[in-house]
């Protein structure tokens, strides 16, 4: 058995970050890379990927209008492609196609499959592309995020829009012609219309290595009581209600620590400077990431369960807060697997005023308690949603007896 994948890391990290403007997609990095580590390591050498860092467009997101790859790297080939919003779709499509038709005709293998990570448009016609150059291989589809469902900031460009829209119909059109999908939320199966034995439900992967460092590592012990804040600073995930909520609170022993950017960013700064006790960060690499979740005292997240989109994804920050062995505290969207209510410290009431209740019930809540239930978390975790177990369900999906 042979293993492709399409996927979108950024394997020359700093680069991206110095050239990329406003705010870079760290979930889809993360997923594409935890991918490649969990089949390169169930399928050692029969795998292969293809990559096509997921970066914004020149001139908006991006300084840059042609992104250089690191070219060939072990079994990873990262790709170069003119990033010019509007045609940057085609060039991509062209090299990846160019690569998996190298990779389809030097294999010796009789069983192949593609695993396409996020309804990307190339991708999905690369899949295509693979079926018409050999029927039996079998296709898969890792779905994210609905196209339509993304980017629900503001939209001020109507050209862009029109474009989207396009792009997305293209993708549909396209998209029954996928033999496997693996799904975020049990919401997308009914409306993908999708059969369940041509689907499976994985919300996330956790890094293994990672999340073992966070097992051993010992929580300080601070004066201050920091309830951290990590992701997009967009209204639309709760952030304003969380720092108003916080505001509220008449304690100086606590303090909210906010890292990220985004639409909400100004206000952000001008709460800080109004309350001392509001630390915000601004972007943070993963290092310095991880060592403010070693030192929080709560992490947080605010995005309220409203609007139609929320059944449809699953916060990866959830896992992140979660393998840190910190206690979270958040909304139980309706994407969550109920698994996972026992884990979180729910937010109950939707706006400020519930998220001011909630913290003020946590800081009154036995701490070794939470500590406890965060540990098991960790457990929860390592056991079942690490790369190799999530990889393993996949493959298994796509090999399963009854498969076609």
């Amino acid at each position: 058995m042979r293993v492709f994948l399409i996927c979108g890391a950024f394997l020359n990290k700093r680069k991206i970050l110095s050239d990329s403007i406003k705010t870079v997609d760290n979930a889809a990095d993360n997923f594409s890379i935890r991918l490649i580590n969990g089949f390169s390591a169930l399928c050692r050498n029969n795998f292969e990927c293809v990559n096509a860092s997921f970066i914004g467009s020149f001139p908006s997101f991006y300084k840059n209008p042609f992104f250089h790859g690191i070219g060939r790297h072990d079994n990873i080939v990262d790709i170069n492609f003119l990033n010019i919003f509007a045609i940057r779709n085609i060039s991509r499509y062209i090299r990846i196609r160019k690569v998996i038709k190298d990779q389809i005709r030097d294999s010796t293998d009789k069983q192949i499959c593609i695993i396409s990570y996020s309804l990307h448009a190339p991708f999905i016609y690369a899949l295509k592309y693979a079926k018409r150059i050999n029927p039996d291989i079998r296709t898969c589809v890792i779905v994210p995020d609905l196209p339509e469902m993304m980017n629900l900031q503001k939209r001020s460009n109507p050209i862009k829009s029109a474009l989207k829209y396009a792009d997305t119909r293209l993708i549909y059109k396209n998209l029954k012609k996928i033999d496997y999908y693996v799904l975020l939320t049990r919401h997308m199966k009914d409306y993908l219309h999708l059969e369940d034995d041509r689907c499976d439900i994985i919300e996330g992967i956790v890094s293994e290595s990672e999340l073992r460092q966070f097992l051993i590592m010992r929580k300080p012990i601070t004066e201050s009581k920091a309830i951290l804040y990590a992701g997009t600073l967009n209204y639309i995930y709760g952030v304003m209600d969380l720092v108003n909520a916080f505001m509220k609170i008449d304690n100086s022993q606590i303090q909210l620590w906010i890292c990220g950017n985004g639409e909400a960013a100004s206000q952000i700064k001008k709460a800080a400077r109004q309350d001392k006790r509001i630390i915000y960060f601004g972007n943070l690499d993963k290092d310095s990431l991880n060592e403010l979740y070693g030192k929080a005292f709560a992490l947080v997240n605010p995005r309220p369960p409203l609007g139609e989109y929320t059944l449809y994804s699953f916060p990866s920050k959830i896992l992140e807060y979660l393998s840190t062995g910190v206690p979270t505290i958040s909304y139980f969207l309706p994407g969550m697997p109920e698994e996972y209510k026992q884990y979180i410290f729910e937010i109950e009431t939707i706006g400020p005023e519930g998220i001011y209740e909630s913290l003020i019930e946590f800081l009154n809540t036995n701490y070794d308690k939470l500590l406890n239930i965060a540990k098991e978390a960790q457990i929860f975790l390592l056991e079942n949603k690490t790369e190799k177990k999530q990889g393993e369900r996949i493959l298994s999906l796509i090999w399963r007896e009854n498969g076609k």
